[in-house]
C-alpha cells in the first residue's frame, strides 16, 4: 500500500504518527519544529528560483509532490543505507524493519526532482510531514550531478545518534531483519524491490541494494516465506514489472528535448490521478484525438469527452505509472506509457509536438484491458 497525498493532507500521517509517539515508538517533531526546519534550509537557497529535490529511497518511486521535471541524479559524500530501525511502516515494535538513509561516504545515485519556485515552499510541506515527523533525519544541502548539469538539491541524511539508528549491519544481518519485517504498509522486502526496479530504470543493473535483494530473497526461501516479487502485488501500485521497466535514463538523460517529453507524461498521469481538469487542457493541444482499444472494444474520443469522463470519475484511482520510452526528432516525439487506472491496465502511445516553445500531446492512441492481479 502506497503513502498518499491525502494521507498527510487530511492528517491521517500526523495522527499515526501522534499515537506511535503514545506508544513509546517514535519522538514526534512539532509541526512548527517542521517548519522551521524546511525554512532554514529554504534559507540557504536562492529566492524565487525553483527547488530540486533528491530521492534515493521511496521519494523515488512516490514522490507526492507536484513537480515539474524529473531526472537522474548522482550525489557524492553519501550512500545509501538501510540504518534506521522502524516500527511502523513495514514493521511492528515487535519485529521492526529497517529503511533507507544516506549515510556519509561513497555516493548515491538517484532521482531529482524539479519544483516549481511558486508552489516550492507548499510542495515540500508535504516532504516534511513525511520525512521529518520523526526525528530520525537531518536534511542537507547536497551537490548533484546530472544529464542537464550539476544542481544543489535537498536529501534527508540519517541522524546516527537517534535511538532507531541501526549502525553498521552485515549484509546477513540486514537481509534477516528485511526478510521477516512487514507491517500495516507491506513486508519490508517490497521497499528493497522497488527500490531495485528503480535502480534498474537507472541503469545500475548490479549493486549493493541487487546484492542485498538476492541474499534477501534466499533468506525468505530459508525461512519459508513466499519471496514472490512486490512488484506483482496490487497493493503495492507497481505494476508491470522488470519486463515493463522504463528506458527514462539512456533515452532522457542527454536530452533536453526528451526529458522533456517525459516530465510531460508525468504530469499528465498526475492530471489524471487528481482529476486536474485544467492541468490536462494545458498539457493537451485543444485540437488532439483519442483513439484506442479497450478490451475488444474500439473506442474514439475529441478531447472534451476525455475530459468529462475524467472530471466524473473518482480520484486517486491510477497507479502504477511507467515511462515505457522516449524517441524525439527535432520538435515532434512519441512517448510510450504504461499505468493503471480504474482497474484498467493501459498502454498510451502520446504524440507530442514542440509548440511555442512548450511541448503538447497532439494525439493519444491506447489499448487497455482489465487487470487481473
Amino acid at each position: 500500500m502506497d503513502l498518499r497525498r491525502e494521507d498527510i493532507l487530511e492528517g491521517r500521517v500526523e495522527d499515526a504518527a501522534a499515537e506511535a509517539e503514545r506508544l513509546g515508538l517514535l519522538r514526534r517533531t512539532t509541526p512548527e519544529e517542521r517548519q522551521r526546519s524546511k525554512r532554514g534550509i529554504l534559507s540557504l537557497l536562492p529566492p524565487g528560483e525553483d527547488v530540486w529535490l533528491f530521492g534515493y529511497g521511496s521519494l523515488m518511486w512516490n514522490p507526492l509532490i507536484r513537480y515539474a521535471e524529473r531526472r537522474p541524479g548522482h550525489v557524492f559524500g553519501y550512500h545509501r543505507s538501510y540504518c534506521l530501525r522502524s516500527a511502523l511502516g513495514r514493521g511492528t515494535p515487535e519485529r521492526p524493519g529497517l529503511t533507507l538513509g544516506l549515510e556519509r561516504g561513497g555516493s548515491c545515485r538517484g532521482l531529482l526532482f524539479r519544483i516549481a519556485a511558486d508552489i516550492a515552499e507548499a510542495e515540500l510541506d508535504f516532504v516534511w510531514n513525511r520525512e521529518m515527523i520523526g526525528r530520525a533525519y537531518t536534511p542537507r544541502l547536497v551537490a548533484a550531478r546530472t544529464g542537464g548539469g550539476a544542481v544543489r538539491a535537498i536529501a534527508f541524511v540519517i541522524d546516527a545518534r537517534h535511538e532507531a539508528y541501526a549502525g553498521k549491519l552485515t549484509p546477513e544481518e540486514t537481509a534477516d531483519v528485511i526478510a521477516r519485517a512487514r507491517g500495516p504498509l507491506g513486508r519490508c522486502s517490497e521497499y528493497l524491490e522497488n527500490t531495485v526496479l528503480h535502480l534498474d530504470e537507472l541503469g545500475i543493473a548490479d549493486g549493493p541494494m541487487h546484492r542485498l535483494l538476492a541474499r534477501v530473497r534466499d533468506r525468505m526461501t530459508e525461512l519459508g516465506i513466499d519471496a514472490e516479487s512486490a512488484l506483482h502485488c496490487p497493493d503495492t501500485h507497481c505494476w508491470g514489472g522488470p519486463a515493463m521497466a522504463p528506458k527514462e535514463t539512456e533515452e532522457t538523460a542527454d536530452d533536453p528535448g526528451a526529458a522533456a517529453i517525459a516530465a510531460l507524461m508525468r504530469r499528465y498521469f498526475d492530471a489524471v490521478y487528481d482529476g486536474d481538469v485544467p492541468a490536462l487542457r494545458e498539457i493537451f493541444h485543444p485540437e488532439n484525438r483519442l483513439a484506442g482499444l479497450r478490451g475488444d472494444e474500439e473506442r474514439f474520443s475529441s478531447l472534451e469527452r476525455f475530459l468529462a469522463r475524467v472530471e466524473r470519475r473518482p480520484r486517486e484511482d491510477a497507479s502504477g505509472y511507467r515511462l515505457l520510452s522516449v524517441d524525439r526528432s527535432g520538435r515532434a516525439g512519441v512517448a510510450k506509457i504504461a499505468y493503471r487506472y480504474h482497474g484498467i491496465d493501459f498502454v498510451d502511445y502520446m504524440a507530442v509536438l514542440e509548440l511555442d516553445g512548450r511541448w503538447r500531446i497532439v494525439a493519444k492512441s491506447f489499448d487497455g484491458y482489465r487487470a487481473t492481479g
